[in-house]
């Protein structure tokens, strides 16, 4: 394995964790006037905590695939989308910039560490 696969991945594995972290955080915590995101998510209702938690989902899957080595599209179309909710975020201060700062890193380590996946060749170097 290439010096650039192995950071790619452990690059993706960064990226799962922070994913995990979002997750934990939009599905189980809540607020004293917003009910918790998984007990919103099974009432059927969408608040901004189900949105949160399904997000930091897809983004700990997408690390993890990365960190499988496989993925490489969706590490790359996630990455840019979390870059493009950054940079949108940042342009009108619709996001705190802590979030707005994590979604531009974490997006850029996902876009990088796809990219670092040759999907043609595989693991054969």
């Amino acid at each position: 394995m290439s010096f650039a696969r192995l950071i790619g991945r452990l690059g993706g594995l960064l990226a799962a964790a922070v994913g995990a972290f979002v997750a934990y955080y939009g599905l189980l915590v809540g607020s004293a006037t917003v009910p918790r995101g998984l007990d919103a998510l099974l009432a059927g209702e969408l608040n901004v905590f189900v949105v949160i938690g399904l997000s930091g989902v897809v983004v700990a899957l997408v690390g993890l695939a990365v960190a499988a080595g496989r993925g490489r599209p969706w590490a790359i179309t996630v990455g840019t989308l979390l870059i493009a909710v950054a940079a949108l975020g940042l342009a009108l201060y619709a996001l705190s910039p802590l979030v707005v700062l994590v979604a531009g890193v974490v997006g850029l380590l996902l876009f990088f560490s796809g990219a670092s996946l040759n999907a043609a060749r595989g693991d054969a170097t």
